[in-house]
């Protein structure tokens, strides 16, 4: 098989229903021959600061703040869903999950309210959310754009530590999961979209990556998956030395290593490429 792309979309580059068929137009001209593709999104932007302020709210036991945040939420992802898909099947079956989430996030956070206690583990629970409903989504759209794509739990094919709110991928045991997980999915000639931030333990327990969890994500599925390389798309230029925003000297670097891209990943990258298998082999995978 020839080895893979993993194609990583930040908050911006799914925002909304311009910015998703943007992604659909980035991943039809990437789309050549056989080769297997990973696309992995973040939540849609501001979503992840939402659920969080979800959290915060249930803790201090408001449980109608609560309902303000995820109504809101849910409006705002159905409504996207009822844009892109206008009256289809695939509309109901994505809205329907859409609602069936929203569901249980309200669960959740009513049982958080009432004790008034959040757990670094049951906020993770909450925040996985996002990631989760944004590929589902992405995932929808590529295939009713003429590009069979299949959704990958991400918690399924990400092995992490018990570090919740801030889980590190545990790499051989991601290499066995994400081949298990996303290696039909290239077998059936479909695309593969999976949600960035989002893994889950070796008992099956839902963690999150903590800020920049996307590209880390993004990056260990490449090593884990022997892939080619890991384009990193978002809304700015380039990996920069430093904030450009804040440093005026700031450098646009041409290739950083795997540690260099997570103390930037607040930066941002344009295109992103990774030596993913030059990684897997120095970390033993």
């Amino acid at each position: 098989m020839t080895r893979p792309l993993v194609m990583k979309f930040g908050g911006t580059s799914v925002a909304g229903v311009t910015a998703m068929s943007n992604v659909v137009r980035i991943v039809r001209g990437s789309v050549r021959d056989s080769r297997p593709i990973l696309v992995v999104v973040s939540a849609m932007s501001g979503v992840t600061d939402a659920l969080l302020a979800a959290c915060a709210a249930a803790r201090d036991g408001s449980i109608e703040s609560v309902e303000r945040h995820i109504a809101d939420l849910e409006s705002r992802h159905l409504a996207v869903v009822k844009q892109l898909f206008a009256a289809t099947p695939t509309a109901e079956a994505v809205g329907n999950e859409v609602v069936r989430m929203f569901l249980e996030l309200r669960g959740v956070l009513t049982s958080v309210a009432i004790l008034q206690e959040l757990t670094p583990r049951g906020a993770d629970r909450v925040t996985a959310a996002g990631e989760l409903l944004s590929s589902r989504i992405v995932a929808a759209l590529l295939t009713e754009s003429g590009l069979p794509a299949r959704w990958i739990d991400a918690r399924r094919a990400v092995v992490t530590d018990a570090s919740f709110g801030a889980a590190l991928p545990d790499l051989p045991a991601t290499a066995i999961t994400a081949a298990r997980e996303i290696g039909p999915a290239w077998e059936a000639g479909a695309i593969a979209v999976a949600g960035g931030f989002v893994g889950a333990t070796a008992e099956g327990i839902t963690t999150t990556l903590g800020r920049g969890g996307s590209d880390t994500t993004a990056v260990a599925l490449a090593a884990a998956l022997r892939a080619s390389v890991c384009e990193i798309y978002t809304d700015v230029a380039g990996v920069y030395s430093a904030d450009p925003r804040i440093v005026a000297d700031a450098r646009k670097l041409d290739r950083v290593s795997f540690e260099e891209m997570l103390e930037m990943s607040a930066s941002g990258a344009g295109v992103l490429q990774l030596r993913s298998v030059e990684y897997a082999r120095n970390h033993g995978v």
